[in-house]
C-alpha cells in the first residue's frame, strides 16, 4: 500500500483555533483522496495507507438486505440508539483489545484527530445503550460505531459491541 507522511497535526488542545482548522482541512483532504491512518502497535508506527479497494455498502431498499438475526436484534428493543452523545467514548471502546483482536490500530493521535474532526462536524458516532440502574447515567454504552462524513458518503472507521454487558449485535444495530 502507498504511504504518505504521517502526522498532519499534533494533539488536540495544543493548537490555536486557526492551526486546528488547518489540521482538519488536511485530514479531510487526505480522506477524500482515499488515505486513512493506521497505527501498528507492534512497531509503534502510525502510517497513512491508501488501499486499492474499499468496501461500499449501498443503503437503498433494493440493494441492502438485513439478515434475520439483525432484524431480530432490532425487534428485541433493548437498545437505545443515540448519535454524537459519546463520540470519544465510542472511539476509545473501538480501540480496546477484544477477543480475536488483541491489538489496536487506533492510537492517541488518531483519537485526537477524530475528536477535532467531530468538533468541526465531520466525524460522527452512533451509540447503543442498555438501561442499567447501577450506571451513573442509568444506562450503559454497549456498542457503537464512529466514522467520517464526506458529502453523501459516511466512511465507517470502526465499531464495537459488548455482548458481555448485554450488547450482543449492538454494533451491527448501529
Amino acid at each position: 500500500m502507498p504511504r504518505v507522511p504521517p502526522r498532519p497535526g499534533i494533539a488536540a488542545g495544543t493548537l490555536t483555533p486557526e492551526a486546528e482548522r488547518g489540521v482538519v482541512a488536511r485530514l479531510m483532504s487526505l480522506y477524500r483522496e482515499g488515505w486513512f491512518p493506521m497505527f501498528e502497535e507492534d512497531t509503534g508506527v502510525l502510517e497513512w495507507v491508501q488501499p486499492r479497494e474499499r468496501s461500499i455498502v449501498p443503503l437503498g431498499e433494493s440493494e441492502f438486505r438485513v439478515s434475520r438475526s439483525l432484524r431480530a436484534a432490532v425487534r428485541r428493543g433493548n437498545l437505545t440508539l443515540t448519535t454524537d452523545e459519546a463520540f470519544e467514548d465510542v472511539m476509545r471502546a473501538c480501540a480496546r483489545p477484544a477477543k480475536g483482536r488483541e491489538q489496536t490500530w487506533i492510537n492517541e493521535d488518531i483519537v485526537s484527530w477524530f475528536v477535532m474532526l467531530h468538533r468541526h462536524g465531520h466525524a460522527h458516532s452512533i451509540e447503543a445503550w442498555i438501561s442499567d440502574a447501577a450506571a451513573p447515567s442509568g444506562r450503559r454504552l454497549v456498542g457503537g460505531l464512529y466514522g467520517l462524513a464526506m458529502g453523501a458518503v459516511f466512511a465507517g472507521e470502526s465499531m464495537f459491541s459488548r455482548p458481555d454487558l448485554g450488547g450482543t449485535d449492538a454494533s451491527k444495530v448501529c
